[in-house]
């Protein structure tokens, strides 16, 4: 609640956030982000989702059937 987003994991599809699928051990800063009230994944799927306290809607990694809501299919970094 009073800091940075961090991921951490296999990392496949783009799921850190951080802007490749090189595999991280140790946690990781997810760069470009607001103040995030609230994050959250979508399972196994490698997909997270984070909402900003401005109420913005911020998500990255595996977009199978355009889940991210970007508007086209392909994984987002």
């Amino acid at each position: 609640s009073n800091g940075p987003v961090r991921c951490r994991g296999f990392n496949e599809a783009g799921a850190l956030g951080i802007g490749s699928t090189e595999q991280r051990e140790d946690a990781v800063t997810v760069p470009g982000l607001p103040e995030i009230a609230h994050v959250t994944t979508a399972g196994f799927s490698g997909s997270t989702y984070a909402i900003a306290r401005d109420g913005s809607v911020w998500s990255w990694g595996s977009n199978d059937d355009h889940m991210l809501g970007t508007g086209h299919d392909g994984d987002e970094m």
